[in-house]
């Protein structure tokens, strides 16, 4: 897809978003803006990518990594959230990306490494959303994604505040689990990702339905908005 294709589609779903707010001229500069960040983001399917809030972590924290990750040939790059138009509640507001399972056959121990460092730094954050007059505090929820061959992804999903030890375990079966479904069999289309949030003693993972968990959130929200 070209830059003009991009441009496009961008500027539609900006100015659906921010129509009300800002002028044309303003939204494509905001769409511009967005796509120049994009195109610093690693090319290639051997990398890891951190999408992050600069006011919940210093990019130095992520960028301490990059020498060592060099050096077995793995790039490193990380992208800004604030400002985008995406902000939805249910996503993940930092997330480490690893674009191809190769990353952890080569750095298994520099990747898990560096998902660790960002929630430790990230460790009993809060994030407020404001709609109208009423103000709504959640945890600051961190995800972990693993994209696998054929089209198959794990993501691993993080919220509230877990000790070292429980952190530790949690990341440390990542690799595996992700080995594992790099293997399966798909079933259908829905099948395509496996879904992961912390099992009641935070020391595992469990499988969950997105569409679920989803329904919860929307209802957890829509009962905070009413009281």
């Amino acid at each position: 897809m070209t830059r003009e294709e991009k441009f496009e589609i961008h500027f539609q779903t900006f100015k659906n978003i921010y129509k009300d707010v800002y002028s044309d001229e303003e939204i494509v500069e905001k769409v511009n803006w967005f796509l120049d960040k994009h195109e610093t983001l690693p090319k290639t399917k051997e990398s890891i990518i951190v999408y992050y809030y600069d006011f919940l972590i210093d990019v130095a924290e992520i960028e301490k990594f990059r020498k060592d990750l060099n050096k077995v040939q793995i790039e490193l790059g990380h992208y800004n959230k604030e400002g985008d138009a995406h902000q939805a509640f249910e996503l993940p507001d930092i997330s480490v990306i690893i674009n191809d399972p190769i990353v952890l056959g080569v750095a298994a121990n520099l990747a898990t490494e560096l998902i660790k460092t960002v929630y430790r730094k990230i460790r009993g954050k809060k994030i407020k959303k404001i709609q109208g007059s009423k103000e709504t505090v959640k945890d600051v929820a961190f995800e972990v994604e693993i994209k696998e061959s054929k089209n198959k992804k794990s993501q691993f999903r993080i919220k509230g505040e877990l000790t070292d030890e429980q952190i530790d375990k949690l990341i440390d079966k990542i690799p595996g689990i992700s080995l594992k479904n790099d293997s399966r069999k798909v079933q259908d289309i829905t099948d395509l990702t496996k879904r992961y949030k912390l099992k009641e003693d935070k020391y595992d993972w469990e499988e969950y339905d997105l569409l679920e968990q989803m329904k919860m959130a929307r209802e957890r929200l829509q009962k905070l908005e009413d009281e």
